[in-house]
Order: C-alpha cells, then structure tokens, then sequence
C-alpha cells in the first residue's frame, strides 16, 4: 500500500495516473479490449500498484466515468455559487449540462459507447446519482429565487428534479447519433426547451403576485 508518509495527495496523484493512462486505452482499443496489464504498462507503474488502488477493470471504468462526470458538477456548482440572478443561474447551469456532456461524449465517443454498454447497470445507478445531486443544487438556487421574491415553486426539489429529467432527453447517452444532430442543433434545442422550463417559475408581476 502506499506509505502513510506519502499522504493523501500522493494517493489520489496516483489515482488520478492510472485514469488517465485508463482513459487514452480506452479511446485507442475500446473499453473491453483494455487490460489491467496495459494501463499499468501506459502508467509505468507495476500491475500489482493498479490492484492496490482498483480492485478491477470495472472499477477503473466506473471511476473514469465519475471523473468526467465530477468535472461537469464542479462547473455547475460554479454557476450556482456567481453572483448572477437565479433564473440565469439555472438557465446556465441547465445549458451547461447539456454542452459539458455532448463535449465529453464526443471526445470520447468510442470508449463510452463501450463502457456504458459494458457496465451498463452500475453505470445506470452511478448517473442517477449525479443527475440527483445536479438537481439538488438546481433545488437550492431555486429556494434562493423564492427568498428573493424572483421566483414562484410550491416544492423546488420537485421542480429541480424535474428540470433535470427533462434535459435529460438532450443528453447524447439518451438518443442515437442519427438523433443527436450535431452541436448547434443540439445546442438551439436544449436553449428552447430550457428557457420554457426557466420562464415556468420566473415570478410575474402582475400574474403570480
């Protein structure tokens, strides 16, 4: 194991190592062609350092995957802690779900399609996981909206969650590339469908006061 000398920092530095060497495998032969043997050869690091940090391949693979997914809440979680108004808070980070995922999915198209299909009911358990914390945090900026007179919902965790899932259908692991489009299309798509799910809790004078 590693030596408690080299501290937590040196732990997750390796980690992090052995995901990328996992992630450039990945992309160069596919998901299941991968071995653990050639992530240690592209890590430079012995075989046997893999297994103290992942006890398989699948656990490598779910771990890569909620890296590339951490990435993307750590950019809404930005949005939502910025000084601008709630509604372009969530109508932002509601965007940004959609654009930071398309990015990811088309730069590693091939080694996702794998790795969702291979690992395909962990990896369904681990993306409801991450679509419930999004929604949280959609949740909160909502709560702030209504303490601020800007915004009306009888239950923001509903809501939350429910802007979540409707975006959901523009994420690229829900449709197939013939459906998908290509960015712009996506992009114009997600930007009318999410400004109509902003304006339902946009408080109106005159109509919701």
């Amino acid at each position: 194991m590693v030596s408690a000398t080299h501290g937590i920092g040196a732990t997750e530095q390796t980690q992090n190592h052995i995901l990328e060497a996992a992630g450039i495998l990945f992309e160069q032969y596919g998901y299941r062609k991968t071995t653990i043997e050639e992530i240690a050869q592209e890590a430079k690091i012995g075989k046997g350092t893999v297994y103290l940090y992942f006890k398989s391949k699948e656990e490598i693979g779910m771990a890569w995957l909620a890296t590339l997914h951490s990435h993307i809440y750590e950019e809404l979680e930005q949005i939502a802690k910025s000084d601008i108004s709630p509604d372009k808070k969530i109508y932002e980070m509601l965007l940004k779900r959609i654009d930071l995922r398309f990015e990811v999915f088309t730069r590693h198209r091939r080694s996702m399609d794998e790795a969702l299909s291979t690992l395909k009911e962990l990896c369904r358990v681990r993306r409801e996981d991450f679509h419930r914390r999004e929604a949280a945090l959609i949740a909160d900026v909502i709560r702030d909206g209504i303490e601020k007179g800007e915004m009306i919902a009888s239950d923001p965790d509903v809501v939350g969650g429910s802007m979540v899932l409707a975006t959901n259908a523009l994420l690229p692991y829900s449709m197939s590339p013939q459906q998908l489009g290509d960015y712009g299309t996506v992009m114009t798509r997600a930007d009318n469908l999410v400004s109509l799910l902003v304006q339902a809790i946009v408080m109106r004078k005159g109509i919701n006061s």
